[in-house]
């Protein structure tokens, strides 16, 4: 859902850009019929017209009167192309608040009431809680690492040196919006980062979320490659044999090793992502594509974990399958199998218990025990049942 957070911010900037440079109504029409069109898309996306708002601000306070003599008409044209394509998804907003925010009412600090509940749990003053908060989230791809089962890397999103390379660039970007010369090009990239690491990191639950900072690569990707530029530059002037433009090739080579290499060596053979439960689905879906013709299948997992898991249905799709919510007890009713096909019990450790009750009721059934392939710990039992 959230990669169309950075595309559209993208597009919105760059066609800002191009109508700050020249006057051409067309930019201003385009950035902010894309500016309305991200409200469409995920949360996330609502960024957009924040950073739009907040370049436009920073130019004009730059220089009031020659922004506004230069730019009014232009502004005009993308407000009103803006509010074109936003229309329908505004008045949506306005009569349906609840829904239109749904997604930000359940993990945004404020609007869920989670800083109350932390303030009475912590005994905590507001600011402490809140610095810890900025803290994780805008050292997420140096420090901290991902706080969620669908990514889960256990580093934080950045090796140390390109981390330390990114702070450098992100520090001396922001102080550069003081520069006439340099801040309305480095503005964007400030507001983008600053904004999506406050309002997607900082103000919502459990940062840093790989998923609620996907937008922030963008700017992370500038602010490294802005770094580099600046130092080679410098080092360039001490050192005259050095190519600026093969120590920069050279920086983004190392930079896309390290990145392949964490990501596709190192990362992805742990199966971290979506958690144990993700690892059990989909290790034993072929099984249960063999098994799924002949036999219904009984999913003994609730509350941990149920049928329904996006994994289980996407891998093994049409087979009957149905849960077990409650936990067994004895006697095993004898309606609770189909006589005409065969029952396949999907056991996860959790309710091991019940499984001697299973054996008991049904003698002749066959174990079946499956593991993990990536530490060997023991993931789920079929218990296999004729028909």
């Amino acid at each position: 859902n959230q990669i169309a957070d950075p595309f559209f911010i993208s597009l919105a900037l760059f066609f800002l850009a191009r109508a700050l440079d020249g006057k051409k109504r067309l930019d201003w029409a385009l950035s902010g019929s894309i500016t309305g069109m991200a409200l469409y898309v995920y949360a996330g996306a609502r960024l957009t017209p924040i950073i739009i708002t907040a370049v436009l601000v920073y130019r004009f306070l730059l220089e009031p009167r020659r922004f506004w003599h230069k730019h009014k008409w232009g502004l005009a044209v993308g407000m009103v192309s803006f509010f074109i394509v936003a229309a329908p998804m505004l008045q949506y907003a306005v009569r349906f608040p609840g829904e239109f925010n749904a997604r930000l009412n359940q993990v945004g600090i404020l609007q869920s009431g989670w800083l109350e509940r932390e303030i009475e749990i912590l005994g905590e003053p507001v600011w402490s809680i809140l610095f810890d908060q900025f803290r994780r989230a805008a050292l997420a791809f140096n420090y901290y690492p991902d706080r969620t089962v669908w990514y889960g890397l256990r580093n934080p999103f950045l090796d140390p040196f390109f981390g330390a390379i990114f702070l450098l660039g992100l520090i001396y970007g922001t102080l550069q919006l003081f520069n006439r010369r340099v801040g309305p090009r480095i503005a964007p990239m400030v507001a983008w980062w600053w904004g999506g690491m406050i309002l997607g990191g900082m103000f919502t639950e459990s940062p840093p979320s790989s998923q609620r900072l996907i937008a922030l690569a963008v700017p992370v990707s500038f602010f490294i490659a802005y770094a580099m530029w600046e130092l080679v530059q410098l080092a360039g002037q001490s050192f005259k044999n050095i190519t600026i433009n093969a120590a920069i090739a050279i920086g983004v080579l190392l930079f896309a090793f390290i990145s392949l290499n964490t990501y596709f060596v190192d990362y992805t053979p742990q199966q971290l992502y979506g958690g144990r439960n993700a690892e059990m689905a989909t290790q034993i879906a072929p099984r249960l594509n063999e098994l799924k013709d002949e036999n219904q299948f009984y999913f003994v997992g609730a509350p941990w974990m149920y049928w329904g898991f996006a994994t289980l249905p996407y891998l093994v799709p049409e087979a009957e399958a149905e849960d077990i919510l409650d936990p067994l007890s004895e006697p095993i009713p004898e309606n609770l199998v189909r006589r005409d096909k065969g029952s396949v019990f999907i056991v996860i450790p959790p309710r091991i218990d019940e499984l001697e009750l299973l054996a008991r009721a049904y003698p002749h059934g066959v174990r079946e025990e499956v593991y993990s392939s990536i530490d060997g710990g023991h993931m789920v039992t079929l218990f296999k049942v004729a028909p």
